[in-house]
């Protein structure tokens, strides 16, 4: 932003820091090159094995160019994870027809 380098910081981890709104601070970044290991919730999965477009296009799915992996994971309530199966599926579907 405007030449410099800047890293958005929640507002979890900035009360956690103790650090008010606007304040500079300097930070150590490191890479973190661990394989990304997301867990499946049940009715994703099934849901992706039903439809083995879904299931490759999933699979193919870098974690970081697919939110869609971490949303349906992160989802607190059943209904909201369910919602974004639902999602994933007809935006796969979206993609697969354009291509066509």
């Amino acid at each position: 932003m405007r030449g410099r380098n800047l890293i958005g910081l929640s507002s979890a981890n900035q009360r956690a820091a103790g650090v008010p709104t606007g304040d500079e601070v300097e930070v150590a970044v490191e890479l973190d090159v661990e394989p990304r290991v997301l867990v499946e919730p049940t009715d994703f999965a099934d849901a992706l094995d039903a439809d083995p477009a879904a299931r490759g296009a999933y699979d193919d799915c870098s974690n970081a160019g697919c939110g869609r992996k971490c949303a349906v994971e992160r989802a607190k309530r059943p209904e909201t994870g369910s919602w974004r199966i639902d999602a994933a599926m007809v935006s796969r579907r979206d993609s697969e027809s354009t291509r066509d």
